[in-house]
């Protein structure tokens, strides 16, 4: 009986804890970054079984953050062919192609400006789905409800999912968010 007492009590008191531990978060560019990608960083830490992946991406760069209550992933790189491009964004995401749409801009402003970036050469060069002018993208959002918080409209979403194209410099941007974070809409942008 004192046991059972004694384990209620670690387990009311460990997971009752308010205070959050936030990890450090983790900024990679060219081949650390080919090789977190190729370990399955959105695979659930499954890894990526083909070798292809090394001999199409280029120019990567990615980053992992958040905390116990989510997460958040942005990953980008380059090939040298817009088939390359999807055949690499297959692999990595698992996403078929015909899942893609015409482009548009990132409706969430968590995917239009990432952290991780604290060098604005480094943004520009590693994520700046701003210039994008042709391509296609994917954005799925899970559980979003809406929200007005201080007179602007919010959603607090569980999941969302962000893959982009660049069609004219064969770029590819891919952006994942779990834990209900809270993001501003960028509609009128």
């Amino acid at each position: 009986m004192i046991k059972r007492l004694l384990l209620v009590t670690f387990l009311l008191t460990t997971f009752s804890c308010h205070e959050e531990v936030v990890p450090t978060p983790i900024a990679l560019t060219g081949p650390k970054a080919v090789d977190r990608i190729c370990l399955g960083l959105l695979n659930n830490a499954s890894p990526i079984e083909s070798q292809e992946i090394r001999h199409i991406i280029f120019d990567t760069y990615t980053f992992e953050g958040g905390s116990f209550n989510g997460s958040s992933i942005y990953m980008s790189f380059s090939c040298k062919t817009l088939d390359e491009c999807l055949r690499a964004f297959e692999l990595v995401t698992k996403h078929n192609r015909s899942n893609f749409s015409s482009w548009r801009k990132p409706s969430f402003d968590v995917t239009q400006h990432p952290p991780g970036l604290t060098d604005i050469s480094t943004v520009k060069k590693s994520w700046d789905v701003s210039v994008v002018e042709n391509g296609m993208v994917m954005e799925n959002v899970e559980d979003a409800i809406e929200r007005i918080v201080n007179g602007q409209e919010k959603f607090r979403i569980q999941r969302l999912f962000y893959g982009a194209i660049d069609s004219d410099n064969h770029k590819v941007f891919i952006h994942y968010e779990s834990g209900g974070i809270i993001a501003s809409l960028l509609n009128d942008e």
